[in-house]
């Protein structure tokens, strides 16, 4: 029998990081390397859009999004403040932690 930890662990890979169900497979350019990870990104559960506070320049946006992925596909955790490149773009990321074999990352940019 599968402990609790094991178990949570199968069920992140079968289910939820399954490219065929919810995940997504992405290419990621992180702390000197390009990686390949199974990833979830979600959009809507940060702040949509909006305006930055501090940058009075017209037309530019804050954009913000989540990227979750198994810790097992990258082999480490990504700093907090460092950058990361997913299609095409550049987000800073703004929070970064790691708890029972995921990676949730809060990413952001600026965009027109």
């Amino acid at each position: 029998m599968l402990s609790f930890k094991e178990q949570l662990l199968k069920d992140l890979d079968d289910v939820f990081y399954n490219t065929e169900e919810f995940a997504e497979l992405k290419n990621i350019y992180v702390e000197s390397g390009w990686h390949e990870v199974r990833a979830i990104i979600n959009d809507q559960i940060m702040s949509d859009r909006k305006r930055p506070s501090k940058d009075h320049a017209e037309g530019l946006i804050l954009f913000d999004l989540k990227l979750s992925f198994p810790e097992i596909d990258l082999g480490f955790v990504p700093k907090q403040g460092r950058q990361l490149e997913m299609d095409d773009e550049i987000f800073d990321i703004v929070s970064s932690s790691s708890e029972a074999g995921e990676v949730v990352l809060e990413l952001s940019r600026l965009d027109e």
